[in-house]
């Protein structure tokens, strides 16, 4: 059970990005939030969703009707994707939401922040603050095109800025920080260049696959016991094929000892998980990648990836070395892991103000 227990934490702290809820997130000047829900056909509730169902929606999104209504002046955008239903998966995959489910989320989220809805006919491009703030509304929301048909009712289309006025680049499922910043930097050149009026989304985040998984079991001290025990049977067993009735003599647990921590510490070591094999969770990898990136590998980074300077850095930096330049780079939405290790909206403030225009949206 203890053995259970400690697996089903180490697949949850891969699902967890952030440590705050959606109060604290605003709070700190957060003002995109990405809303993944999933239906749980038990319970008949929707929950939020990261790889797996967390708390109920219902406090979440008081929270954020309960920010506005103290904040007429804050405009927060609310991007829903990712609609799921755990529990009716075909093999590993988990199926989309059933329409009439969307249906009622859509409803759900559509009343209960009427009084807030800024309709989509009022991006031009050159939409300022001041023309939002005279609606009395402060909130967008945007929908995935694939999504809307099922999520909303037509009285609603009005609403949905979706990606035809704010576009989304590519997601690309990165592991490192390294080429996260090699892809967005070309994306976000592009998107200056043809993209000069609209609004764009861009995700600032790594993204665990096997690779950064792998790296965090085998730092997991649960594991490796059960990874050295299982090294030392087979040793036993190679040595005298009758493991069942011998114990390893103090000599041979030695040597099994030193035997696995080289081929454990050369593991770590290899190429693909120069970056990957660090963190032992999404908070822990989010952190790493926003403050210090690949600067502060065991070996030089230089040695598996191009030497250069800012894809090699943290997010935090290469942000900071994009708001510098906004001739060459458009920074209009970036999400983030880890809101708390992240420096953006710092950076947003300290950019809007050397900026003598009118601060459009």
């Amino acid at each position: 059970m203890l053995c259970f227990h400690s697996l089903q934490k180490i697949i949850c702290d891969w699902a967890v990005n952030h440590t705050g809820d959606f109060r604290d997130q605003l709070e700190h000047g957060y003002r995109v939030l990405d809303l993944r829900i999933c239906h749980l056909p038990t319970t008949k509730s929707f929950h939020w969703w990261h790889g797996v169902a967390g708390a109920d929606i219902t406090d979440g999104l008081q929270q954020i009707k309960k920010f506005l209504v103290e904040n007429p002046k804050e405009i927060v955008m609310l991007r829903i994707s990712h609609l799921k239903c755990p529990g009716t998966s075909k093999g590993l995959r988990k199926l989309e939401m059933p329409t009439v489910v969307t249906k009622e989320l859509g409803d759900l989220i559509f009343s209960l922040f009427s009084d807030h809805l800024l309709p989509s006919s009022l991006f031009r491009g050159t939409t300022t603050f001041d023309e939002i703030w005279k609606t009395g509304k402060n909130v967008f929301v945007f929908i995935e095109d694939t999504l809307f048909n099922r999520l909303g009712h037509a009285e609603h289309f009005t609403y949905n800025w979706a990606d035809r006025r704010v576009h989304g680049a590519k997601f690309e499922f990165l592991t490192n920080p390294h080429d996260v910043l090699h892809f967005r930097d070309n994306v976000l050149s592009a998107q200056r260049r043809t993209l000069p009026n609209d609004m764009t989304y861009n995700p600032m985040i790594v993204t665990h696959q096997t690779k950064n998984v792998v790296g965090a079991l085998l730092r997991n001290t649960l594991v490796q016991v059960i990874l050295f025990s299982a090294f030392a049977q087979l040793l036993c067993l190679y040595q005298t094929n009758d493991f069942p009735r011998r114990l390893l003599s103090f000599g041979e647990m030695a040597s099994a000892v030193l035997i696995f921590l080289i081929i454990r510490t050369l593991w770590l070591s290899m190429d693909f998980l120069a970056f990957e094999g660090r963190a032992e969770n999404l908070i822990e990898m989010a952190k790493i990648a926003n403050t210090s990136g690949m600067s502060e590998l065991t070996f030089p980074a230089s040695l598996w990836y191009p030497p250069t300077r800012l894809y090699n850095g943290g997010f935090n930096a290469a942000l900071r070395a994009w708001s510098a330049d906004p001739k060459q780079y458009k920074l209009n939405i970036i999400t983030v892991d880890d809101f708390h290790s992240s420096e953006i909206v710092d950076i947003a403030i300290s950019f809007l103000q050397t900026q003598d225009s009118p601060k459009n949206i």
